[in-house]
Parts: C-alpha cells; structure tokens; sequence
C-alpha cells in the first residue's frame, strides 16, 4: 500500500502545483515585437492627353456634289439652324461626317451642314 500512496502523494503535489498556478496574479506578460510590413503601391501612371483636333476629309469620297437647286448650307443640323448660303446644283463639297440625315460638310472653308438627300458622289447632270 506505501506505493498506492506515494503514488497518490506525488500525484497531489502535481494538483496542488496546477492549483496554486491557477489563481493569483497573472504571470507578467513577455513584450513582443511586430515588425510593419512595407505596403507596394503601384507607380502612378501618366494619363495621356488629348488634343482636339478639327475633323478633316476623308481620303476616300470626300467628295459630294450638291443634288438639287438652291440647297442650303446651315451653320447645324435642324432646319431651324442659320441659313450660311444657298448652295446650286453640282457644288462640289467636302464631307466631314455623317450625322444621321445631315453631312457635316466643308465649303470654301466654312463647317456646316447639309441634309444628306441633297448630296450624292456622282455629278448630277443638268
């Protein structure tokens, strides 16, 4: 039996210990150390300019021609828009675009439009 209970008197030691551990103060705290990590920030990218530019001719039928007499060459697309002249038929124009029913056109270097019935890139006959 002197075993059993020396066994059972080491194992009380053990408990008392755990015990004891347990309550109290708590044990004084190690410091730690962090280190920052460094952040990657993407270098800043140039935006690019733009320049505007005026529309230009296109290389290829470039060229209309006035269909009808006494066409008007406005300063914008409406019917409602200033009158610049009044075009004859067989003028020779300049197209910039094409804006739905209007050409924006260049004649004798002014910008205007056009409704685009009235122009046609063959020469109308007489």
């Amino acid at each position: 039996m002197n075993g059993r209970i020396g066994r059972l008197l080491a194992l009380g030691l053990v408990l008392l210990a755990l015990v004891s551990g347990c309550g109290g103060e708590p044990p004084p705290e190690t410091p730690t150390t962090t280190s920052a990590t460094p952040t990657v920030t993407a270098s800043p990218t140039k935006t690019p300019t733009v320049t505007p530019t005026s529309p230009k001719p296109s290389p290829t039928a470039a060229k209309k021609y006035v269909t009808d007499d006494e066409v008007r060459f406005r300063a914008s697309p409406s019917t409602d828009a200033e009158i610049f002249q009044t075009l004859m038929k067989g003028t020779e124009v300049q197209v910039l675009q094409v804006e739905g029913e209007w050409t924006k056109v260049s004649f004798e270097g002014q910008t205007g439009y056009i409704f685009s019935l009235y122009l046609s890139g063959t020469v109308p006959t007489p």
